[in-house]
């Protein structure tokens, strides 16, 4: 090939690049929020459990190491696994690596480009929700909680939903101790 038919392909493909770029809308331009959705997933996590660390002692809710070692925290004597997901170009969120450990409850943590989201699940209603993430025989040892936040499932709503009703359901689990 020439030099000047390399560029020609190098240009049509920046031009392709370029429209297909232009054609998503970014929602995320302007959020308060981006910096978190352009975080490496492995950061995100830490950053989901670093929240919860700090808005939770502003609740007085206590939070301390795990003690067992296979959840995130132990929050109000209770182990628990923390998962953040930011809304996907696909218009869902997507909290990862759920697996069946010795915990009693995932905090799910949405973030979207204008709020957060925060639900409160025992394990095996979240295990029993999820799909699993790998495919092959040994594919069932992680899962996948896939969901619309603009449509949230019947089943999750008793859980939580917007920061404030995600709280107050918490905290009368709590007080009920049925969480």
């Amino acid at each position: 090939m020439s030099k000047v038919l390399d560029r020609k392909y190098i240009k049509a493909l920046s031009t392709v690049k370029d429209r297909i770029n232009n054609e998503k809308e970014d929602i995320w331009a302007g959020s308060e929020n981006r910096w978190i959705k352009d975080m490496m997933p492995g950061s995100k996590g830490k950053a989901g459990e670093l929240f919860i660390e700090e808005w939770f002692k502003l609740e007085d809710i206590s939070v301390l190491p795990s003690v067992n070692g296979e959840s995130d925290r132990l929050i109000s004597g209770y182990e628990t696994e923390i998962k953040l997901s930011t809304l996907w170009d696909r218009g869902i969120l997507c909290f990862q690596q759920i697996r069946d450990q010795d915990y009693d409850y995932i905090f799910f943590i949405g973030v979207m480009p204008d709020e957060y989201l925060f639900w409160s699940v025992p394990k095996d209603i979240a295990l029993a929700n999820s799909i699993p993430q790998h495919s092959g025989k040994d594919g069932n040892d992680t899962k996948w909680l896939l969901i619309d936040p603009y449509n949230i499932p019947e089943w999750l709503k008793i859980y939580g939903g917007k920061m404030d009703k995600g709280l107050a359901i918490y905290k009368s689990q709590i007080n009920n101790r049925n969480i």
